[in-house]
């Protein structure tokens, strides 16, 4: 069994943690691909949101707007894209034992209904049950607008209606009850829509399960999640070559085989981060490199984002 290392990085310095896989004869299959803006010859969308059921994994794609799931089990699933001031994007796709590629273009939003941010994540901390949005009207008359909910762990958003004034914006607080939660991640998602006289918006909630924090499989200083066996704590900070290293050299939990995860195996880790803990808002190294070895890439774990920098 092979095992991973995580590193957080700041400038060209990242932590590190180890992780190794458990299972690697399993079918399944992986999705990739590029959003996109319609209007602005498909220039890249950085930041918005993958939600992917069944499995109720989310993603987040970086500056060149490319989003990657992996270790997906075979059939299909319905593919939604997020992003404030765009209309959601739906499609839906079978998953096989190749990898499968699905660009989603986006459109932008029209009328004068704003939000500042169509994914609100509520993350794993219990005293956070919390959240402002901003809605704003871009119009020059007053914007008469609307929520509309569907969903128990959510009990209150104040207010539920109200009327904009041209060229203004107001805070919406939202509440959540986590004791309502459950035990399964597919089911702690939401999606709020914001109805109004000019436009429409759709915001999506989610929530990690009321048992996530629980997770598989432990052992001294690891854990097993989703296929993979992962160090709970991280190392220094230290650029991607001592990382490297860091890994070949660490001997957790009696194992001489832990490595630096590859992109899609970190992007794993950060949607079970819930059940893993121990993580930093940070940037955390990855195994994939740049054509030319220059350049390693990473995850930001504070939004899910991928990036290169500089080894």
């Amino acid at each position: 069994m092979k095992h991973l290392f995580y590193i957080i990085i700041t400038a060209s310095l990242i932590l590190s943690g180890c992780i190794k896989s458990k299972k690697d004869t399993d079918p399944t299959g992986s999705i990739k691909g590029f959003i996109t803006d319609v209007s602005l010859n498909d220039a890249p969308i950085k930041t918005a949101t993958i939600l992917l059921n069944p499995s109720g994994k989310t993603t987040i794609t970086g500056s060149s707007g490319l989003y990657q799931m992996d270790k997906l089990e075979l059939g299909r699933y319905m593919v939604s894209v997020f992003k404030e001031n765009y209309t959601t994007a739906r499609r839906t796709i079978e998953v096989s034992a190749a990898n499968t590629v699905l660009d989603i273009p986006m459109t932008a939003s029209q009328g004068a209904l704003s939000i500042d941010r169509a994914h609100i994540d509520f993350g794993t901390a219990t005293d956070t049950k919390l959240a402002i949005l901003t809605i704003r009207n871009k119009g020059n008359v007053d914007l008469r607008w609307n929520m509309q909910k569907d969903c128990q762990w959510v009990v209150s958003v104040e207010p539920m209606s109200d009327t904009l004034p041209a060229e203004s914006s107001q805070g919406v607080i939202i509440n959540i009850d986590r004791k309502k939660l459950s035990a399964n991640s597919e089911e702690n998602q939401t999606i709020i829509v914001v109805n109004s006289s000019d436009g429409i918006a759709e915001i999506l909630l989610t929530v990690p399960g009321a048992d996530e924090n629980k997770g598989g499989t432990e052992g001294d200083g690891w854990i097993a999640i989703d296929g993979l066996v992962v160090q709970k704590k991280d190392l220094a900070q230290m650029n991607w070559t001592n990382a490297v290293s860091a890994c070949k050299e660490s001997r957790i939990g009696g194992f001489s085989d832990w490595r630096l995860p590859s992109l899609s195996e970190l992007s794993s880790v950060y949607n079970e981060r819930g059940k893993i803990g121990n993580f930093s808002n940070s940037k955390y190294w990855s195994a994939n490199q740049s054509s030319d070895n220059s350049y390693a890439y990473y995850i930001n774990f504070s939004n899910g984002s991928s990036d290169y920098v500089y080894k």
